[in-house]
């Protein structure tokens, strides 16, 4: 009977005697044994399923066991219930090695061999122990292949546990590992060559390329370590860093060649040859020397004189070295030993030659190839001569273009420093040569000769005179009937002589008296009144002088026709403004008839009065009054204007003109538009000269007034400006008895109390309107012929008091109670 049936046995009879002594009703089932189907106990004793046959006495027994037949302990230290040992196996924990099992689930290790528990084993096809996988991982199994279970790296073949799945994964060139086929970490096997110092098997394990067998480590290339690594084209050879290699060996240029020639086709090395461009062989130069090839040039290598054309080797630089004359070795060109050939002296009389250069002499014996000496006849440059058979004291002189070294060596006597050879001869080379008839001059080819200088004819000399009796060229003048000097034609122009006249030659118009040149023909012109010069009559550029325009103001003038406009003062065009000007400029030459421009833009013609009170008025009204022409017919028009703000002339009844043109005071009568000298004037005059039977006088006032005073004098028109309320100051000459100081009240009203005995003396009063001795000056109108019985009915050009008042009678008219005579007269006004 087995160890298993025993325990069945046991197990079986336990039963039935917990059955047997119950002594219940068999509800007391601490082994599990009734109503539960064999339901196991744990270790403590008690019931695990809480099933209907719990002990309701608590029928525990004295060992801890079930009470009346119940389930076994895992802890009671006796074999029972479904237990394969003691308190381990079946229901209870898995038993450890050795003990009795029935399948792997009782043994701690999983594993149940021949009924007893077996150690875990790395080959008993089970995960038990620490093993993280079946047979693998932890630490005691081999590592775990990809994708089985671990916690560490070293659970895994490959030495990787991936942390998140904790499965073995594979090996990696670069997870910082040594594994898979690696000889060191991450380098080697199927990856990256290995650094020196690492571990490797084989070559290829390095990235050298060289594997040392000794240490079996990977190490630095040489070019004895029998292995082709490194740059090396061949095994230790080639590559740059090694010796070439031998001929037939492998190359991808000629350095990697030992001969320096790598066979492109077959990139093998080739034996040298005197035409493969590489110094190589025996050569002691590229293809030179060395005895097997031709001799190197100037500059190459070599080890003897045999190396080198030359003949000479410097055992210095150990360089052929270039022929030289001084050698003394007929090397290079040379015909005799450092001599000829071109590049030395020339071989002595004697010496070999094969052309005359070759010689000293110059002459080469065609047969006998020797030197012979010097000749002038020789046709070659030798000995002392300067030239071809020619200079040097010992021959003739040379001609143009030969050689020479003084002046005595040419036929021109002029030889050029800088070119040695002979100039021919010219007008500026100091010498008298060629058909020159003194130094540089004369002769028909070179300028004419200073004054005094040889001569033959005119024509030597600069200034075309040659005295026929000292055969010198004398000096030009303007009247020797030749174009000379600084003449532009015949004794004229050149600033020396006089202006040409016109048609005449020129370079400037200074040249000629029209001050004018032609551009193209360069001849004087005839003067224009265009040419932009002062020429011909005129006074100043293109004006004056009776042929052309008159000047501007500010030109010069000889005389007043001159003048565009205004006067010759001082030679200068002036245009004045006013007659006060005019005398102030120094252009008056008495009273009379003036042009003026007060504006700049029209003149016009004015009287000017040069003498009265130191003279510079220009009369601006001049009106007649005539007891022929008929009452009160003084010349006045009817006119809703300021006085002397057009111009019009006496006897018309509408302005016959806008401007001053033609409205001459000095013999017609009438008004200026004085509108342009108010602001030239600071005086204003009146004057009266009558003279008849009735007594009537002549007199002048003159007016100083303020700027008010003037401007509302200005401004009167018709139902304007009123009376002068206060008096003024003016100064009035009565019958030439000298200007006294007086009061009145000037005033140009129109209308109304003005201008008459009426308004100056009614009543007696200080004013005018209250009457009294006032002075009033003015101009006045109405209807002509309209006789004065009162006020608004008066027609005057009146200045001065009336008869039986007080003061001086100034006026052109004749004055009564009942009304106002008019008296023969002129009556004017003047400013200044």
């Amino acid at each position: 009977m087995t160890r298993w049936s025993r325990w069945h046995l046991v197990l079986g009879l336990g039963g039935a005697l917990a059955v047997a002594c119950g002594g219940g009703s068999g509800t007391d089932d601490a082994g599990g044994m009734t109503g539960d189907s064999g339901v196991r106990v744990d270790s403590g004793g008690g019931t695990t399923d809480g099933g209907p046959g719990d002990d309701g006495g608590g029928g525990d027994d004295a060992g801890g066991g079930s009470d009346g037949g119940g389930m076994a302990s895992c802890s009671n230290a006796v074999l029972d219930g479904t237990e394969t040992d003691v308190d381990c196996g079946g229901d209870c924990p898995g038993c450890p090695t050795g003990d009795m099992c029935a399948i792997g689930a009782d043994c701690l290790s999983a594993s149940c061999v021949g009924e007893t528990c077996a150690a875990p084993a790395c080959d008993d096809g089970l995960q038990n122990g620490d093993e993280t996988a079946i047979d693998c991982g932890g630490g005691t199994c081999p590592g775990c292949p990809v994708g089985t279970g671990c916690t560490a790296g070293s659970d895994c073949a490959s030495g990787v546990c991936d942390p998140t799945s904790s499965t073995c994964i594979a090996a990696g060139c670069d997870d910082g590992i040594q594994n898979g086929d690696e000889t060191d970490l991450d380098c080697g096997g199927s990856c990256t060559g290995c650094d020196d110092g690492d571990s490797c098997t084989v070559h290829a394990d390095c990235t050298s390329g060289y594997c040392s067998a000794t240490t079996m480590t990977c190490a630095t290339p040489t070019c004895t370590d029998g292995v082709t690594n490194g740059m090396e084209i061949g095994v230790d050879c080639g590559g740059g860093a090694c010796p070439g290699c031998g001929d037939g060996g492998p190359c991808l240029s000629g350095t990697d060649c030992a001969s320096g020639i790598c066979d492109g086709t077959t990139e093998t090395c080739s034996a040298p040859t005197c035409t493969d461009g590489v110094m190589n062989g025996a050569e002691t130069d590229v293809d030179c020397g060395g005895g097997t090839c031709t001799a190197c040039m100037d500059g190459g290598s070599c080890t003897t004189a045999t190396d080198c054309l030359s003949g000479r080797c410097d055992p210095t630089s150990m360089l052929c070295a270039a022929p030289t004359c001084t050698d003394s070795i007929r090397n290079g060109t040379e015909t005799g030993v450092d001599c000829g050939g071109g590049t030395c002296a020339g071989c002595a009389d004697g010496g070999p030659c094969v052309v005359g250069t070759d010689c000293a002499s110059g002459v080469c014996d065609g047969t006998t190839m020797t030197c012979t000496a010097p000749t002038c006849t020789d046709g070659v440059r030798n000995a002392a001569e300067t030239g071809v058979d020619c200079g040097g004291g010992t021959c003739p002189a040379c001609g143009d273009g030969g050689g020479c070294a003084s002046g005595a060596d040419c036929t021109s006597g002029v030889c050029d420093p800088t070119t040695m050879t002979c100039l021919g001869a010219s007008c500026s080379d100091s010498v008298m040569n060629g058909d020159e008839t003194g130094v540089d001059c004369g002769g028909g080819s070179c300028p004419g000769c200073a004054d005094g200088g040889p001569c033959a004819t005119g024509t030597d000399c600069a200034s075309g005179i040659c005295d026929p009796t000292t055969m010198t060229c004398t000096a030009p003048s303007c009247t020797d009937g030749v174009r000379n000097g600084a003449e532009t034609d015949i004794d004229c122009g050149g600033g020396t002589c006089s202006a040409c006249a016109p048609g005449e030659d020129c370079l400037l118009g200074t040249d000629c008296s029209s001050g004018i040149c032609g551009g193209g023909s360069m001849t004087c012109n005839a003067p224009t009144c265009s040419d932009g010069v002062q020429n011909g009559a005129e006074t100043d550029v293109d004006c004056g002088g009776g042929t052309c325009a008159g000047c501007d103001d500010g030109e010069g003038c000889a005389r007043r026709t001159d003048c565009a406009e205004g006067y010759c003062v001082a030679r200068t065009c002036r245009t004045f403004r006013s007659c006060n000007e005019i005398l102030m400029g120094g252009a008056s030459t008495g009273s009379g008839i003036y042009q003026i421009n007060p504006t700049g833009t029209a003149p016009f013609d004015v009287f000017c009065d040069m003498t009265t009170d130191g003279g510079g008025w220009t009369r601006i009204g001049r009106l007649a009054a005539s007891t022929t022409i008929g009452a009160r017919e003084i010349g006045s028009i009817n006119r809703s204007g300021a006085f002397f703000s057009s111009a019009w002339v006496q006897g018309a009844t509408s302005y016959t003109t806008s401007t001053n043109a033609g409205v001459n005071l000095g013999t017609t009568t009438g008004m200026l538009d004085a509108t342009s000298l108010w602001p030239l004037s600071s005086q204003m005059r009146f004057s009266c000269n009558a003279s008849d039977s009735r007594g009537a006088v002549s007199g002048d006032a003159i007016w100083t007034p303020s700027a008010a005073e003037a401007a509302a004098f200005r401004a009167s028109n018709l139902g304007g400006f009123g009376y002068a309320t206060a008096a003024s100051a003016m100064s009035v000459n009565r019958n030439g008895a000298g200007f006294a100081s007086v009061s009145a009240y000037p005033t140009s009203t129109p209308t109304g109390f003005w201008g008459n005995w009426h308004i100056c003396g009614a009543g007696g009063g200080a004013t005018p309107n209250a009457g009294g001795g006032g002075f009033q000056v003015g101009v006045c109108h109405n209807a002509a012929g309209t006789r004065d019985n009162d006020i608004s009915n008066a027609n005057q050009v009146v200045i001065g008091y009336h008869v039986g008042f007080n003061g001086l009678r100034l006026e052109c008219t004749r004055d009564t109670r009942s009304n106002t005579e008019l008296v023969d007269g002129t009556w004017m006004a003047w400013v200044r």
